[in-house]
């Protein structure tokens, strides 16, 4: 019977502790990321990449497939506004990641000289897109070339949207800038420039 009676109350300081310590924890809010808002972002491209088969122009002796290097012109275009927004992560811990979706206006090359391998010959039509994709590594500013950014052309029913890759982009609180790779995974023409994304809120 005593030995009844110990456990019972052994029992019952246990679960006295463990709701006071529940009762106890404090609540604290996922620390949001500083990426989190809205940002503008603008794009410079300044050299057009098509690919062919081996040319003498180019790839002299060249077996394999060639790429052109030419000037991406004034005709490409590729901007708006971007939102970006925490990705889910532990509790009381800054994600490493967070979610980006933006409507973007694009306007890139449809027409292009594999014969005379001069560049792009024509741009379509401005049109608007969504990308989604995501931040990844430290918003630092005291570090350069800190984030990667990825995104993804969202086009239903398909998964050759253009990508749109930001590597080593270095985070500068009211904006992010660095280099930018934008076009079709393949062989498909691509777009290299600099781009700056400004906070907007």
């Amino acid at each position: 019977m005593r030995l009844h009676l110990r456990v019972r109350a052994l029992l019952s300081g246990v679960f006295f502790i463990l709701a006071a310590a529940c009762h106890d924890a404090p609540t604290q809010p996922h620390p949001q990321s500083p990426l989190v808002g809205q940002w503008m972002l603008e794009t410079h491209p300044d050299t057009f990449v098509f690919v062919t088969g081996p040319s003498s122009t180019d790839c002299p002796g060249y077996d394999g497939y060639c790429l052109h290097y030419r000037s991406a012109g004034d005709s490409v275009y590729l901007g708006g506004m971007v939102q970006v927004q925490d990705s889910l992560g532990m509790t009381g811990v800054v994600a490493t990641s967070v979610q980006v979706t933006g409507m973007l206006t694009q306007r890139f090359c449809d027409s292009v000289d594999y014969y005379g391998l001069t560049n792009c010959t024509h741009a379509g039509p401005a049109r608007s897109s969504t990308y989604v994709g995501g931040i990844g590594g430290a918003p630092d500013s005291t570090t350069t070339q800190s984030l990667n950014i990825y995104t993804n052309e969202v086009i239903p029913g398909t998964s050759t949207g253009r990508a749109l890759t930001m590597l080593g982009a270095t985070y500068a609180r009211d904006s992010i800038y660095g280099r930018f790779i934008w076009g079709v995974p393949g062989h498909e023409p691509t777009y290299f420039g600099s781009f700056v994304m400004r906070r907007v809120r």
